[in-house]
């Protein structure tokens, strides 16, 4: 019965250890991420995304113009940066960068869209 203590108990220690090592790990990155931030590490992430947008829509990339910040005032308040292509006054395509938690939300004009369908 000795034997199954000592081994529940310290096998609740390397899982508690387990549980802070992978917290630690999560919060270190997000907060390099965060001190570490700037526009141009923001444009090239957001950048990054646009490409990726692209290949799934089956879009050219280089039949957008930008990106723009269109939103710098606002962007600032909210503490995210906004990215903006355009390929008509109808077609854009915006990719924001957010921090903490780090997160790129993007959108898709409908008139992109309805042209695929």
């Amino acid at each position: 019965m000795r034997v199954v203590w000592k081994t529940v108990r310290w096998g609740g220690f390397i899982g508690l250890l387990v549980l802070l090592g992978g917290g630690l790990y999560i919060s270190s990155s997000e907060a390099y991420l965060y001190l570490t931030r700037s526009e141009s590490r923001a444009q090239q992430a957001a950048q990054a995304m646009f490409e990726e947008i692209c290949g799934r829509q089956r879009l050219d990339p280089h039949s957008f113009h930008g990106p723009d910040r269109l939103s710098v005032q606002s962007d600032e308040k909210l503490g995210t940066y906004t990215f903006v292509w355009t390929r008509s006054p109808e077609e854009t395509i915006s990719v924001s960068v957010t921090y903490l938690p780090y997160d790129l939300p993007y959108s898709i004009s409908e008139a992109i869209t309805e042209h695929k369908g």
